[in-house]
């Protein structure tokens, strides 16, 4: 027969046990996040996506991300079309798991942003004609219904927006947004 003293070592070490593997899958969650950002990222977009840091937390609903950075596709004159130096957003936890994920505030912080034309084509829609090619693939492949994305509020400190104009030697029109 199973004494209570057993029964009792048995769920303690369970309960311990939950709590190792619950801690491990938040201690890795940052760089898994960080990792899938930058592999869906650079292959949806067909450009380099790059990620210096990711700070999340499941419970609260908060997270940051630091050092992003997209590039421009081939043949455009900056390294990147866009580098974000921070951005703080914070969502409804359990709106992940139902039909439209809430997100209560983006904050935006020390953005830059290059836009040029090429042979008639700008490279952000560029990036942007890749990412919906990516999704609508995506969408042909699962029959699931869309999830709908709710922001109620976006904030964007300190931009900078470089203006390239036809003129390869002429210098970029910087555009700053406080």
């Amino acid at each position: 027969m199973v004494s209570v003293k057993f029964f009792f070592k048995l769920l303690m070490s369970l309960f311990v046990l939950l709590v190792l593997v619950a801690g491990g899958g938040m201690f890795f969650l940052d760089g898994i996040v960080r990792k899938g950002i930058e592999t869906v990222g650079t292959q949806a977009a067909k450009v380099e996506v790059k990620l210096d840091d990711v700070g999340m937390s499941v419970f609260t609903g908060k997270g940051a991300l630091r050092g992003l950075q997209v590039a421009n596709p081939k043949g455009y004159r900056a390294p990147q079309a866009v580098k974000v130096g921070q951005a703080l957003v914070v969502l409804k936890p359990l709106s992940v798991f139902s039909e439209r994920v809430v997100i209560r505030s983006v904050v935006v912080q020390e953005a830059e942003i290059h836009y040029e034309k090429r042979d008639g084509k700008a490279n952000l829609d560029v990036i942007q004609a890749n990412v919906e090619s990516a999704l609508s693939q995506d969408r042909d492949k699962n029959a699931k219904p869309e999830k709908k994305l709710q922001i109620d509020s976006l904030v964007i400190r300190n931009a900078r927006v470089h203006v390239y104009g036809d003129k390869p030697d002429e210098p970029p029109t910087v555009l700053t947004l406080n």
